[in-house]
């Protein structure tokens, strides 16, 4: 029985060393690519011969964290990580050298926090979760799927998406330093508990990479278990004996891994505000962001009946279907770029067979399209409707409500 609960002990401990270091092998600028490489030549041949699935070869970046290729190289560490544990133990060492322990707790808490700090400031720096823009104010609920409705209700309301940001990072920065690590790790477990069940229950495709992070966060807090217990129900326990100082060498390359750390973090929101800012031009003239709906047509015109335009992403809404379309407007030639599938074939001069150009006009709340040709061939005026006028995004705070507004 000792030897079993030891075994699983040591398995659980080297597979979470070995995820976390696989999860940021990047970091390490050569050696990181070259095992990323050789993990992608290895993982579906794993795959293949031992588990029985050929498809677990690495797509390319889609957002998802719990694809075949995921759980086939989570199930390639777990087998790595069950046979050193087997050696280990056969080997019968009572338990691993106080540097060797503290080494594994700073790679978790090192690991645990970079993770937190960063999707924390992603929220506290609203980024993560972008706010409601005219396609999904105008989408019906019923079109949503789970994940895009999580990323609406997060979106909606800034100030929640930047308190949960908090409590993410908060954790993050006391995991940063081995005397609060302890303290961060706590905090993280229920703030990763609700991570965990959101990305279960509205199918959000990190569920494998959440579930590592709440693994270890319990990992960090498990060796102090017998003390919380002990002062919750007032019980005495027997205090482990403290780990003896560390050289000053071991020091030295905690901090510059530290340090290190946190220069990535900065590089890497740095990086991404100015991704942000450069999306922002994307669209061009952005006076034609908002919600417009037809209200004329004349000639050969595709069967619009409103057009959602923003700086993300811009749907056109039929009948009975929508479209979501890439817009690029010149307000310097007034033209509008948008792709051909979406219109009927119109005379006059094209950019490519993929895109077509329109005229655009926009007085005050009226917007004119009109094909290249003349505006005899094609013509579609539009109404603007703005957004900040529904419900959803004029909703304000009260205190003191007579009448709840759940409509």
């Amino acid at each position: 029985m000792y030897r079993s609960a030891t075994l699983g002990k040591r398995t659980a401990a080297l597979y979470l060393a070995i995820w976390i270091a696989t999860a940021y092998s990047n970091m390490v600028p050569v050696l990181g690519r070259l095992y990323d490489t050789f993990l992608q030549w290895l993982v579906p041949r794993f795959a293949t011969h031992v588990l029985g699935n050929p498809n677990a070869f690495r797509p390319m970046a889609t957002g998802s964290g719990d694809t075949t290729y995921n759980f086939a190289l989570a199930a390639l560490l777990a087998s790595v990580s069950l046979a050193c544990a087997l050696e280990w133990t056969r080997r019968k060492p009572l338990a691993l050298p106080p540097q060797m322990v503290c080494w594994w707790h700073d790679l978790l808490r090192l690991g645990l926090a970079l993770t937190l700090l960063t999707y924390g400031l992603g929220k506290v720096v609203p980024s993560q979760f972008p706010a409601l823009d005219p396609s999904r104010l105008l989408r019906p609920l019923g079109d949503f799927t789970p994940m895009g409705l999580l990323w609406a209700f997060m979106g909606q309301s800034t100030m929640y998406q930047m308190f949960g940001g908090w409590c993410e990072v908060i954790p993050g920065v006391l995991l940063l330093f081995r005397r609060t690590s302890m303290a961060g790790a706590l905090l993280a477990i229920p703030v990763l508990v609700n991570v965990v069940a959101l990305n279960l229950f509205f199918d959000v495709p990190v569920k494998l990479h959440s579930l590592h992070y709440l693994a270890m966060a319990c990992a960090l807090v498990l060796p102090a278990t017998p003390a919380l217990w002990s002062a919750v129900t007032g019980s005495s326990f027997v205090a482990r004996p403290p780990l003896p100082l560390e050289p000053r060498k071991a020091r030295v390359l905690r901090a510059v891994a530290t340090t290190t750390l946190l220069l990535l973090l900065l590089a890497n929101g740095l990086a991404t505000y100015w991704s942000a800012a450069a999306a922002t031009t994307r669209l061009g003239d952005t006076s034609l962001q908002g919600i417009w709906e037809r209200v004329d047509q004349s000639g050969a015109t595709p069967a619009w009946r409103t057009l959602a335009v923003s700086w993300r992403s811009s749907v056109w809404y039929g009948r009975d279907s929508s479209a979501l379309i890439s817009i690029t407007a010149d307000p310097k030639t007034h033209r509008l770029e948008l792709p051909a599938s979406v219109m009927k074939p119109l005379p006059g001069p094209r950019i490519n067979t993929s895109t077509i150009t329109l005229n655009y006009v926009r007085l005050g709340d009226t917007l004119t399209l009109t094909s290249l040709a003349g505006a005899d061939s094609m013509r579609m005026t539009f109404r603007y409707r703005d957004p900040n006028t529904m419900p959803l995004t004029r909703g304000r705070f009260r205190w003191m409500q007579d009448y709840p507004d759940n409509r």
